[in-house]
């Protein structure tokens, strides 16, 4: 898009392409199978390490090497995706499931790239819902609190039903997912 396009005005939105449903899921189904492909060698080598190492650990309790590679490793990997993603969207303005289907995340205010607080807010608040639901469904002492991770589904939700189609991840961070694809965009009037 050139300077001169309206769709660089201050309210960014209202002259943008704004990226459909249906790309920006495609998108995180992607991103999603690509982190999954990231993750499964690295949990089974752990896995497999850990039973070669320790036997099978049910019931026996945890020593401290135990905890640090089934607790720091993961969380450390997940660190590091999320910095990648955090990173793509400070660069590129998209991740490759992202790229994939056309989609880019801007600034709402100018359409430019997203800075590294924009990027890291917007990239931390739906896995960060999904933690404190499920804290908040074991500190209410539920028999099952896999559903409080459910949570993280209220964050994309105003999507559905904002005329930007902007999670309230996107509008904590300010930013709007845009189409990029020539069959996205909408003709001038």
């Amino acid at each position: 898009m050139s300077a001169s396009d309206s769709s660089r005005s201050p309210e960014y939105a209202e002259g943008a392409d704004i990226a459909n449903l249906g790309d920006r899921i495609g998108a995180w189904v992607i991103d999603s199978l690509i982190m999954v492909g990231t993750f499964m060698p690295i949990a089974f080598f752990l896995i497999v390490y850990s039973y070669a190492a320790y036997g099978n650990p049910v019931g026996d309790g945890y020593n401290s090497e135990e905890l640090a590679i089934m607790w720091v490793v993961p969380v450390t990997a997940s660190a590091a995706l999320g910095f990648y993603r955090i990173y793509r969207l400070m660069v590129a303005g998209q991740s490759p499931g992202m790229r994939r289907f056309g989609v880019e995340v801007v600034r709402l205010d100018n359409g430019k790239r997203l800075s590294f607080t924009r990027s890291l807010v917007r990239t931390a608040l739906p896995p960060a819902s999904m933690m404190l639901g499920l804290a908040a469904a074991i500190l209410m002492g539920s028999e099952n609190p896999a559903w409080g991770g459910l949570l993280w589904l209220v964050v994309p939700a105003p999507a559905l039903w904002n005329r930007h189609r902007r999670g309230w991840h996107d509008q904590i961070a300010g930013a709007v997912a845009v189409g990029t694809r020539p069959e996205q965009r909408h003709p001038e009037s």
